[in-house]
């Protein structure tokens, strides 16, 4: 009995691994405005959440060249103690992330 709980600590780790992204990006919805990008979730034990990032002309905005894209314009603090780490947010893995980013440069010149 003792060993089976250890083993299905263990698949469902493995699960959450493999399937915990695709899940999580199915569950996430971006919108861009003229001044602030969102970034919604609907998960099924935290819930709904909603948070709101500016977009000025000192964003810093980066663009991960990948298949498919990802665009970051903010970064959070994460852990505790010496345990900190610097987690870049923005809209991941999205398909018409070059349409996105040059929408996201635009607003920024217009912010100025």
């Amino acid at each position: 009995m003792f060993g089976l709980l250890h083993f299905g600590v263990g698949i469902g780790l493995l699960c959450a691994a493999i399937f915990g992204p695709s899940f999580l990006h199915k569950r996430t919805f971006y919108t861009l405005t003229q001044r602030r990008a969102f970034i919604a979730k609907a998960l099924p034990i935290k819930g709904r959440s909603l948070k709101s990032y500016p977009i000025t002309a000192s964003s810093e905005i980066t663009f991960k060249d990948a298949d498919p894209p990802s665009i970051h314009f903010a970064s959070e603090q994460r852990g505790s103690g010496g345990d900190r780490h610097t987690i870049q947010i923005g809209f991941e893995r999205i398909a018409d992330g070059r349409d996105v980013l040059r929408l996201i440069r635009r607003i920024q010149r217009d912010a100025t």
